[in-house]
């Protein structure tokens, strides 16, 4: 397996190279952490092209081919906009003749972390939150010192 590091909110290339040796008549792309018959993130087929009717609704609008003519028969993905909902390993399977299972190509682990900015975002709210209670306290303080 390749494993794959990419931060959150970007979009991550899943990269996948069909054997030379024969027609490609379906490509699907599966995420293992997901139950059998939701796990199908991508599904292509010669005589459908594009489908999403057995596809995941979380990757619904969120997957293609990084090259629709799969040129040097490249099957490779573009997952949009990750989230750390996203990590887990990937696998990518090819039929070559008609009536056969799907043959695993290539799998790929994908681990997903938080970006820079949703950190920076997280911690100066953290902060602004932390600032306030203590602002809190001390108006609080300041209140029953004039009381007293």
């Amino acid at each position: 397996p390749i494993e794959l590091q990419v931060k959150s909110g970007v979009d991550a290339s899943l990269q996948c190279q069909a054997p030379n040796h024969s027609e490609i008549i379906m490509v699907e792309w599966t995420l293992s952490k997901l139950p059998p018959g939701e796990n199908v993130v991508f599904f292509w087929h010669k005589d459908k092209g594009v489908t999403s009717e057995d596809q995941n609704q979380a990757y619904r609008g969120r997957v293609e081919l990084k090259d629709a003519q799969m040129t040097d028969r490249n099957v490779s993905v573009k997952l949009k906009n990750v989230s750390i909902d996203d990590s887990g390993t990937y696998e990518c399977k090819v039929v070559r003749k008609t009536g056969q299972p799907p043959q695993p190509v290539s799998t790929i682990i994908m681990i997903v972390t938080h970006s820079g900015i949703e950190g920076k975002t997280r911690n100066t709210a953290e902060r602004t939150k932390n600032m306030a209670s203590g602002l809190g306290l001390l108006l609080l303080a300041a209140c029953c010192l004039c009381f007293s």
